[in-house]
């Protein structure tokens, strides 16, 4: 995804601690409901980030929380736990990381190594993944391979897509969540409302299809 990075992990045991402090105040005190949503997140020219933006498009000013130490005007992806203010400023309290999923264009480089799907799904430009892979706090590897294109029976077109999942080394010990994410004029330009876009994904009970709407 370009500019697109992975979020350090020591962001997110920060955030967790900052969370839990919260949590922990006075039981007669309310506190305003926690959103949570999969956002981009862009930093200034120091690395900082500054400015949060959900899928739908909502714009937040995240300045000043010292979310420092980032790439220089990039764009990062990551699941966020955050409270609105209700003037366009937003608290961050958790953030977890998203894997940018590119395109392999290589057939024989195609690995189907299975895992758990809790969800995919389409919001804004970007279709979304909640998967749950085995593993051993090891590396492994996502992408997408473009599999074919079809006429659908709504008179538009369906891309067939399949999941590329690298197991590597990585021995399958035990579940963790992932997150995953790629812009949907990746896979598909120019889509209508009778077009979508249908996910082959190896799982551990076999193959199987995932259908979204691809506009």
């Amino acid at each position: 995804m370009g500019a697109e990075r992975s979020l350090p992990r020591t962001i997110v045991a920060l955030l967790a601690v900052a969370f839990l402090l919260v949590a922990c105040g006075k039981e007669n005190e309310s506190y305003p409901s926690l959103v949570t949503e999969m956002v981009c997140l862009y930093t200034d020219r120091d690395g900082t980030m500054t400015q949060m933006v959900t899928d739908d498009g909502t714009q937040y000013d995240i300045s000043g929380q010292q979310l420092t130490g980032y790439h220089a005007s990039a764009l990062y992806r990551g699941v966020c736990g955050f409270v609105p203010d209700g003037s366009g400023k937003a608290e961050i309290f958790t953030l977890m990381p998203v894997t940018a999923l590119h395109e392999v264009k290589d057939a024989s480089e195609i690995k189907r190594d299975p895992t758990d799907v809790i969800s995919i799904w389409r919001r804004g430009p970007f279709l979304n993944f909640h998967l749950s892979p085995m593993t051993r706090g090891g590396e492994q590897s996502w992408a997408f391979f473009k599999d074919s294109v079809r006429a659908n029976s709504l008179g538009g077109s369906t891309y067939y897509i399949s999941l590329i999942h690298d197991q590597g080394d990585d021995v399958a010990a035990y579940h963790e969540n992932l997150y995953a994410s790629t812009f949907v004029d990746s896979i598909a330009q120019n889509r209508t409302a009778a077009d979508s876009i249908s996910v082959a994904v190896v799982t551990f009970d076999g193959l199987r299809h995932y259908r979204v709407s691809g506009e």
